[in-house]
């Protein structure tokens, strides 16, 4: 996403799943004008104006830049993101989106319904069930991880999906 050139005011995302992190780590852009209305909740360390010196008590000056909404550090997490985001931008977000498209035109090939336009397909879908409960158990012996919302199949495929897996899936939803 181009922040300034889709005229975004602020932007959060959490690390894991899509961009390949661990739980426990976010992303959060703030259009630089907006950052004086966000008021930290539980300002870290790292919030204060030097934060090797004044990050004690009630009257910590916080920074004047973005940094005054850090929390504490997660210590590992960074380190496993920055390995995802690496495979992400090595792998290039259009190879990852013709990718996750094959996959799913894997399924389609297969017999399995997808009720959504394909111009506008996210690889999250949902797909309709017979037995929910059948197709789950039948999901676990084969090892597929998946849920069930509202009588419907949710899976979403990424990068780290394999067509061999989608053969599998369709095996098992028949």
């Amino acid at each position: 996403i181009e922040v300034d050139i889709e005229g975004v005011d602020a932007l959060f995302s959490c690390g894991h799943k899509w961009l390949l992190g661990v739980r426990g780590m976010g992303y959060l852009y703030v259009r630089p004008e907006l950052r004086d209305a966000f008021v930290p909740i539980s300002p870290g360390w790292k919030a204060t104006t030097r934060p090797t010196e004044v990050f004690y008590g009630p009257d910590m000056e916080l920074s004047s830049t973005a940094s005054k909404l850090d929390v504490s550090t997660p210590w590992f997490d960074p380190f496993a993101n920055v390995e995802g985001l690496k495979i992400l931008a090595e792998t290039g977000i259009g190879a990852i989106e013709a990718h996750n498209r094959s996959l799913i035109a894997d399924l389609e090939q297969r017999g399995i319904k997808i009720p959504y336009d394909p111009a506008n397909r996210s690889p999250i879908l949902s797909i309709e069930l017979g037995d929910a409960e059948a197709t789950m158990n039948a999901l676990k012996r084969e090892r597929i991880q998946a849920s069930v919302r509202a009588g419907r199949l949710r899976i979403s495929v990424h990068l780290y999906n394999t067509h061999q897996q989608m053969e599998q899936l369709a095996r098992v939803l028949g």
